[in-house]
């Protein structure tokens, strides 16, 4: 009888001592797991900035077409001034090199 319950004791023991390395590991893994929770915080704070980042960037992106749009249309406008003008000075160079035909 007391060998068998020597056994038990051991078995027991045994068994304590295998409680106490899984306690250990859970608490490892709960200051682990803490450990995440607050880097999925700070990670969530980065999107966020990111985020306002990238709406600041939408809009100076629609600024800078605005403005380039309207500094493209007068450009063209000018060159459209530019070519109207020029084929007013050839069609009066023709009427000229008429006349000076008809006088020569």
């Amino acid at each position: 009888m007391e060998e068998t319950l020597k056994l038990i004791l051991d078995k027991l023991n045994s068994m304590d001592k295998s409680i106490n390395g899984i306690q250990k590991d859970v608490g490892g893994l709960k200051e682990d797991v803490g450990g995440l929770k607050e880097d999925v915080g700070g990670l969530k704070e980065d999107v966020g900035g990111l985020k306002e980042d990238v709406k600041g960037l939408k809009r100076d992106v629609i600024r800078i077409e605005n403005e380039h749009g309207a500094k493209l249309d007068s450009l063209m406008d000018g060159y459209q001034m530019l070519y109207e003008g020029q084929e007013e000075i050839k069609k009066t160079l023709d009427n000229h090199e008429v006349k000076l035909l008809k006088v020569k």
